[in-house]
């Protein structure tokens, strides 16, 4: 039987680097290099739908990671597959680059990213907007794009708390560039969803006091 998750895992990777995809690339480039540099000084890791540009190597980040997805697994700093070759709790900021609208099953994707964040890691979401009138674009090339609601059900199912905001990226029916925001999805043609690892510290109960009672025909 043939493997049709793959099949269509490629195909839609294969779209990010048409002339279509990059208007919108373009657009969201200026707000992945922001958030990459929300801690500077812990590791970045940025999981994407394209190979890794030199760009990325020049900022002020440490222990920068790029993996790109690709069909099954991930190449670029590491060829990997779930779960990723990182320490738990070893990465600061995690960045999905337009992961999630290529991969159809994102169990594995969204437990790595909790696994290695720290408590109180930023994981930061880029995906293509479904409702936005830049869909046409690519439409009937595998892409699996979803709202924001349903990223924000899945992500905290796995013990992410997600901001109820979202910030629209790209242009809504241009075919340049768009390197302007906007509150919330709208039309645009990607948006930027922000959530974080949060650990309920154990407070400590205070004992109830104990009362004592006389027994009745044995007080003195």
């Amino acid at each position: 039987m043939p493997n049709f998750h793959v099949q269509r895992q490629s195909r839609a990777a294969a779209w990010f680097q048409a002339p279509e995809a990059r208007n919108i690339l373009v657009s969201g480039w200026p707000h992945l290099a922001r958030v990459c540099e929300t801690r500077p000084n812990m590791p970045v890791l940025c999981v994407s739908v394209m190979g890794k540009p030199e760009a990325f190597a020049a900022m002020p980040v440490q222990h920068g990671v790029w993996l790109n997805a690709w069909n099954d697994g991930y190449s670029g700093d590491a060829n990997c597959a779930h779960p990723w070759p990182l320490p738990s709790e070893s990465i600061g900021t995690l960045v999905l680059h337009h992961v999630t609208d290529v991969l159809v099953d994102r169990e594995a994707l969204f437990e790595d990213c909790f696994r290695v964040l720290v408590p109180g890691g930023q994981l930061f979401v880029l995906a293509l907007n479904p409702l936005s009138p830049m869909r046409r674009t690519w439409w009937r090339n595998g892409i699996v794009s979803s709202e924001p609601s349903s990223l924000r059900i899945a992500l905290r199912r796995k013990g992410f708390h997600c901001d109820t905001s979202t910030m629209g990226l790209g242009p809504v029916w241009s075919d340049t560039p768009d390197p302007t925001t906007g509150r919330g999805a709208g039309l645009r043609a990607a948006y930027l969803l922000h959530a974080e690892k949060r650990v309920i510290p154990l407070t400590p109960v205070r004992a109830k006091s104990v009362t004592h009672q006389t027994v009745p025909g044995l007080a003195k």
